[in-house]
């Protein structure tokens, strides 16, 4: 195992329903890498929604002991920290003031470190890994880790058909706690979809090259469903880890203790589907809308047009 004083971040960058938590749970699969979730919806309280394990967090033999390691390493300012840290450069209107900070003092801000960088570590020393994934997306998060030094870093950039993430985006999620959903989600229209798939892209593609050259792995969603193994091996390689991999062809997962994200956290094993959705269920008129708004960065990526080559 690393030293505990520098433990790995694998950081995934891209859009909502892209396939970042099948990205981390097939990450999870290299020896010494764990799967947490998206930490930077982690509160000091606890989150809403269930462990993958089923438990609630602050249940969780786990994810209770990251909690007390966390608040330990961070002091009694925790839960204030936290609300100033979120106030102040979590949002992505805030990635000039974070890039900023970071620029001249060559380091995230340390009230910001504190509480961020802390968590981090606390999740690998409680879970015992070399590598943390961190499955949050933001770009501006992503960009303040990056500069701790106290962290190895690394990213994973995950790329969706935006066909694909707007037939997820448009449908409705009810609330139901014990299958991983805290909340419900209002599906929203084809054009918005389209507009927050490209404005997602356009972000996490910045990012990625400011995060320098050999940081960021991009990775196909579609290859994460086809060739599960070959991404296994992709993640492994991008992490030094080569030859780590626990190969398993029937692509069942175990059940692992992911904090929060989609709610294929929850199940004990994941089918792999060989097709995206979308094809089968997104309507000729949305489907439209989608590829003339994304048009350009389909092409860019490799997606056509119904129609075209």
């Amino acid at each position: 195992m690393a030293s505990p004083e520098k433990p790995g971040l694998l950081y995934i960058l891209g859009s909502a329903r892209s396939g970042t938590t099948l990205c981390a749970m097939l990450a999870s699969r290299v020896r010494g890498v764990f799967a947490a979730g998206e930490l930077a919806g982690l509160q000091p309280d606890g989150d809403p929604a269930p462990c993958g394990c089923g438990a609630k967090l602050t249940q969780c033999a786990l994810w209770s002991g990251v909690m007390d390691a966390w608040s330990r390493a961070s002091g009694k300012s925790l839960a204030a920290d936290y609300r100033w840290a979120d106030a102040r450069l979590g949002r992505q209107r805030q990635i000039p003031r974070a890039i900023m900070h970071a620029q001249l003092w060559g380091r995230p801000h340390p009230r910001w470190e504190r509480v961020h960088v802390s968590l981090v570590r606390a999740v690998a020393e409680v879970a015992g890994a070399d590598w943390i994934v961190d499955s949050s997306k933001s770009p501006v998060r992503a960009l303040q880790l990056a500069r701790s030094q106290r962290l190895r870093f690394k990213a994973v950039h995950v790329v969706r058909d935006p066909r694909g993430v707007g037939c997820s985006l448009m449908k409705d999620v009810a609330a139901d706690p014990a299958a991983g959903v805290a909340r419900p989600t209002d599906g929203v229209s084809a054009g918005r979809a389209a507009r927050d798939w490209k404005r997602a892209h356009a972000l996490a593609t910045w990012a990625a090259g400011r995060l320098g050259a050999g940081a960021t792995l991009r990775m196909r969603y579609e290859t994460l469903l086809r060739r599960p193994n070959d991404a296994m091996r992709a993640i492994a390689r991008h992490l030094g880890r080569d030859g780590a991999v626990e190969d398993d062809e029937t692509s069942a997962w175990r059940r692992a203790h992911v904090a929060s994200g989609n709610r294929m956290r929850m199940h004990p094993s994941t089918p792999v589907f060989q097709e995206d959705e979308w094809k089968g269920r997104l309507g000729r008129d949305d489907r439209i809308v989608i590829e003339r708004s994304c048009k350009r960065a389909m092409q860019r990526l490799g997606y056509r047009p119904v129609g075209e080559g």
